[in-house]
């Protein structure tokens, strides 16, 4: 999983959050649209968690 949000706080929580059910793997996480992107190409997730007002 990618999580992607520009406040860290919130990105660290939902890491935390979805770790603690133990079959969640998140592969990378980025604070704009343009460092997701980048990570999408090279981490490969299966599912990302995007906030929608994040600029590109």
């Amino acid at each position: 999983m990618l999580l992607v949000d520009d406040h860290a706080v919130v990105r660290q929580g939902l890491r935390s959050y979805l770790e603690s059910f133990g079959d969640i793997v998140i592969v990378g996480s980025a604070a704009s649209g343009e460092e997701a992107l980048r990570l999408l190409e090279t981490c490969l997730p299966d599912v990302a968690v995007v906030v929608s007002h994040l600029p590109v």
